[in-house]
């Protein structure tokens, strides 16, 4: 990254510098004594002290205005601002890399700017909320040079959704003259690509400290998740997002002294901001917010040393040219924007995987949360074959152990056996595995299967020869870059062998499902598995899961294994009730968005659930083409609608312990000029009489017919009961008939429960 005097002077000539003239209806953010929006490349010779208290701005906007991000240089320090609606968003942050060799956050001048160029596109996913995708925004590229004659570059993104930003440092034989750079490629987008084949690339950097900095001053309130200390299964991104006031007067800190994790979700006045990252796979390690702030000013950190038993760096290291992970900054005045947004795939590398017909979403059975020795039983197993057969989804998931089945079989046996299911379609098995390897100390198996390449691939060639449709890989424990580089090995090698991924244990979505769309899901959530975990988890989960549409499932597939009914025990000892409604678990597989949906409950359960309860779950998807937010505040309560093909599913859940009279507008489902009346009720699953009933309304029950309420001493999930209790007397006061909770003008009328929850499916009017 040293440049040359004479390259300095030989370009000096050529800089070409244009004062903007503001566009009608522009506002003057913050004055400056230099804003410069170039048109041209050119290359200028850093003549000016780089101590001097002169500051230079360079603004980007999104194309339709709303959104701004300047980028500042001033004493030799780089920083940035976010503006929304003529608006501070995030204030003054500061920016800037430190490395072992060099210190590139201080006596920075500036050297070069690309043009302002349009990162505007249209794509498509395999999986995920949305399948047809449509990003706009703008992008800018920088470079510095700090006293040494070290190169610093500096991307960022204005989008319509939000802002995004990344370091690099370009290969020491940069010039502008250089291959110009493209809106999408690879991680170095043209700063030295191809140069390390003339040249060889330049010797390892280490980078000691990144010091982006989130100055969220303005911020009242956050949701965020604990880091949490390292442990045997830690960090994992399990634990609970909470509501935290901010009260920036003093410093702010997390609760055990281990940072947030990201997605990290704050609120201002007027906007709302979702924090993450994309990219890290492999050229960096995954960051987290730190511990402390300053004035509102959070860090962004590396991982911890004691992670994957404290093997492995904990900084990034990497050999020019060399990008780090993108920070994304979604804006929104509004929590639909912040769980639709696709920011992290917008920056996201496209497909490497160009023939995606094998790739196939679906609902998946899975017996280890009712039946943690399921693995081990080829009799069990075969029971979830056939509950995926009948229910019509197609796929089922064998956990931990499998390699030491018994009873009858072992897991050829079983893939033959699902192979001759569905109508000779056959039912796809997916196989647990170990991730380790060195970097954890699980015992579960198989393991020692995945850290090696060749390992790896000489049992993905197995597998495939088995005809196993994927595989469920767990307890990474780390986002140390040398487990990073492992995700990326595995997905590799995955799609040589058409093989389908599942990250368990493991770090949450970086915008990978674009990059590598057979990773269908990833776990990072304290999921359904907890009620066999954690006491506190019980009287969280309804708040929790109110919260998730809008921080973790916002940034990628979550595969919180929903659907379960059963009231399990901690380690097979200790009661673990539900205090969340039966309506609120069924509503769960629809509010929550993967890929590979796996429904956590057994055969005996989901047999025994009412008809039109067991209709809703064969008919609902694994991918979706719309996603509406109709309502809701993280925490308390909140309606999603998700529509494929012409059916929509509108689900919501109450994250409070309160009932709830509810009205919601379906008028943004548009099917035709008349909006929501265009819509035909289909089938409403509600909150009953008690914590396990239903109220059921079908498009045949005008009067409220099929109000069904299960009492609590009756129902076959805890009691083993094969009949229910039918009582209208108490919940036809609630909801009288058909036509009372589909109102007219297309609205959603009814009682939701404490902790409850909902279900409706909507089609057109003939």
């Amino acid at each position: 990254m040293l440049i040359s005097q004479f390259a300095l002077t030989a370009f000096a000539a050529s800089t070409i510098l244009r004062r903007p003239q503001p566009r009608q209806g522009d506002v003057r953010l913050r004055p400056s004594s230099h804003e410069h929006e170039f048109s041209v490349n050119h290359w200028t010779a850093p003549t000016e002290d780089p101590s001097s208290e002169e500051t230079h701005n360079w603004v980007l906007r999104d194309p339709d205005g709303r959104l701004q991000v300047t980028l500042s240089l001033s004493a030799g320090e780089l920083s940035y601002e976010v503006f929304g609606d003529g608006q501070t968003v995030i204030g003054r942050s500061r920016l800037g890399l430190e490395l072992s060799s060099s210190d590139l956050s201080k006596g920075l001048s500036f050297v070069w700017q690309s043009p302002i160029r349009d990162v505007s596109e249209e794509y498509s996913l395999v999986s995920g909320k949305e399948l047809q995708v449509s990003a706009r925004g703008s992008s800018q590229v920088f470079v510095f040079m700090n006293g040494g004659r070290r190169l610093l570059g500096f991307e960022m993104r204005c989008y319509t959704e939000g802002v995004a930003f990344r370091y690099f440092l370009p290969h020491s034989s940069w010039t502008p003259s250089s291959p110009p750079l493209r809106p999408m490629g690879k991680l170095w987008d043209g700063f030295g690509e191809g140069m390390e084949e003339e040249g060889g690339r330049d010797e390892e950097e280490e980078i000691v400290n990144e010091l982006t900095h989130f100055n969220l001053s303005l911020a009242s309130t956050a949701f965020l998740q604990e880091r949490g200390a390292v442990g045997k299964v830690a960090p994992a991104y399990e634990a609970l997002f909470k509501e935290v006031d901010l009260n920036f007067d003093e410093e702010q800190k997390s609760e055990h002294g281990y940072g947030w994790n990201f997605p990290s979700l704050f609120k201002t006045d007027k906007h709302w901001i979702l924090i993450s990252e994309a990219g890290c796979l492999g050229n960096y390690p995954g960051t987290h917010l730190a511990h402390n702030t300053a004035r509102g000013c959070f860090l962004t950190a590396f991982p911890f040393f004691r992670e994957a038993r404290g093997l492995y760096d904990t900084t990034p290291r990497g050999a020019p040219p060399w990008a780090t992970a993108w920070r994304t900054l979604t804006v929104c005045d509004n929590l639909e924007g912040i769980a639709k947004t696709q920011l992290v795939n917008h920056v996201s590398e496209p497909s490497r995987v160009k023939d995606t017909s094998w790739i196939t979403p679906g609902i998946v059975s899975w017996g280890w949360v009712v039946d943690h020795d399921s693995g081990r039983n080829f009799e069990s197993l075969k029971r979830f074959v056939d509950l995926a057969d009948e229910m019509g989804w197609g796929m089922s998931l064998v956990d931990a152990n499998w390699n030491r089945m018994q009873g009858g079989g072992d897991v050829e046996d079983l893939v033959k056996y699902a192979s001759s299911k569905g109508r000779g379609k056959g039912v796809k098995i997916f196989l647990w595995y170990n991730s380790g390897g060195p970097h954890n100390d699980v015992m579960e198996e198989p393991r020692d299967k995945m850290h090696n390449r060749e390992t790896r691939r000489s049992e993905f060639a197995k597998l495939q020869r088995m005809g196993v449709a994927g595989v469920k890989i767990d307890f990474f424990n780390s986002d140390k870059q040398e487990l990073m580089h492992l995700y990326r090995g595995i997905l590799e090698d995955a799609a040589d062998f058409e093989l389908l991924v599942n990250f368990h244990g493991a770090t949450v979505p970086r915008g990978w499902s674009r990059t590598f769309p057979h990773l269908l899901t990833m776990e990072a959530v304290m999921g359904a598995e907890s009620y066999t975990f954690f006491p506190h988890f019980p009287p969280n989960a309804a708040s929790a899961n109110s919260i998730l549409p809008f921080t973790r499932n916002a940034v990628g597939p979550m595969d919180y294994t929903p659907g379960l009914f059963s009231d399990l025990r901690i380690f097979g000892l200790l009661p673990n009730a539900h205090q969340t409604t039966f309506a609120h678990e069924f509503a769960l597989p629809v509010l929550f968005e993967s890929g590979l949906q796996h429904l956590s409950d057994g055969p005996d359960c989901y047999s025994r659930l009412p008809d039109a309860a067991q209709q809703v779950l064969r008919q609902i998807p694994a991918v979706w083409d719309e996603m509406k937010v109709l309502g809701g505040y993280p925490g308390r309560e909140v309606v999603i609608a998700r529509r494929r093909g012409h059916r929509w599913f509108v689900a919501g859940v109450n994250g409070e312990n309160t009932a709830k009279q509810m009205e919601v507008d379906l008028s943004p489902l548009l099917f035709g000029r008349g909006g929501g009346e265009d819509l035909d009720l289909e089938t409403f699953i509600g909150d009953g009489d008690c914590r396990e009933g239903f109220a059921i309304l079908t498009r045949e029950d005008e009067e409220g017919k099929a109000l069904f309420s299960y009492s609590q001493d009756r129902w076959p999930c805890n009691a083993g009961k094969d009949t229910a209790a039918v009582s209208l007397a108490r919940r036809s006061q609630r909801v009288a008939h058909r036509r009372a909770v589909f109102a007219e003008g297309g609205r959603l009328r009814f009682y939701l429960a404490p902790m409850g929850g909902f279900v409706a499916v909507l089609t057109p009017k003939d």
